[in-house]
């Protein structure tokens, strides 16, 4: 969205707007009166699937440069990418962006629109997100398949073997990662972020979870009046 020039900001460098149209399976657990497939507005906000993953991005990339344009503010030229693929693992996304290399031209600041946010009171920004390593792990101990009542005892169990191996790179107790490489220093302005963020949001930050409860505990699905059961732990191989 190319617009005149304004006190000095060019169009040598583009901001992208980035999101995407995809959506995550529909699932299950809608609150009463909400649904997958029935958009409804409450106090001004829409609630579908999607709706905050990612069908917001767009909205929010055309919204945001209206209000600079008609507030007469100062920017440079703007473009918008939004895939469709992302939630199967943006294959196909490189090959776009090399297609439309020439349009998105020198990219001096990229906003991904996909992410979340604290509360409706206030700008977030998301600073870190997770990071995921992926490999195959593999663990062999026999040929072919065998009758368990012969081999139980004689025949170590793959998944125990899995496990020590897994053990070596993280303590399953704590999560943390056991060889200092994988160690970073935490940036003292990250940990003082960290800390505001908590203070504005509070419990919300473990309320917003649908934790599991036993059938013996008091307090109702809807309580937030104690912590939560702790959920049950699992690790796939």
């Amino acid at each position: 969205m190319p617009r005149p020039l304004l006190a000095g900001h060019g169009n040598d460098r583009t901001v992208l707007f980035y999101g995407h149209l995809d959506k995550q399976p529909e699932m299950s657990g809608w609150r009463a009166g909400l649904g997958p497939w029935q958009p409804v507005l409450i106090d001004g906000r829409l609630y579908g699937r999607g709706a905050a993953d990612d069908g917001y991005a767009i909205y929010s990339a055309l919204s945001a440069i209206a209000a600079l344009d008609v507030t007469g503010v100062p920017r440079p030229h703007c473009v918008g990418l939004i895939e469709t693929c992302e939630e199967s693992g943006s294959f196909d996304l490189p090959a776009y962006l090399d297609h439309l290399a020439p349009r998105l031209g020198q990219v001096g600041l990229l906003i991904g629109l996909d992410s979340g946010c604290g509360d409706y009171e206030r700008l977030w920004m998301t600073t870190s997100l997770r990071g995921m390593l992926g490999g195959v792990l593999r663990v062999d101990v026999l040929r072919e398949g065998v009758h368990s009542g012969n081999a139980s005892g004689i025949v170590p169990s793959s998944f125990r073997i899995l496990r020590t191996l897994l053990d070596r790179v993280d303590d399953s107790r704590t999560g943390k990662l056991r060889d200092p490489v994988y160690q970073v220093p935490i940036p003292a302005d990250r940990i003082e972020e960290a800390h505001t963020v908590g203070a504005v949001l509070g419990d919300r930050i473990w309320q917003q979870f649908p934790w599991v409860r036993h059938a013996d505990d008091p307090a109702s699905e809807e309580s937030d009046a104690r912590a939560p059961s702790l959920p049950t732990w699992s690790r796939r191989s």
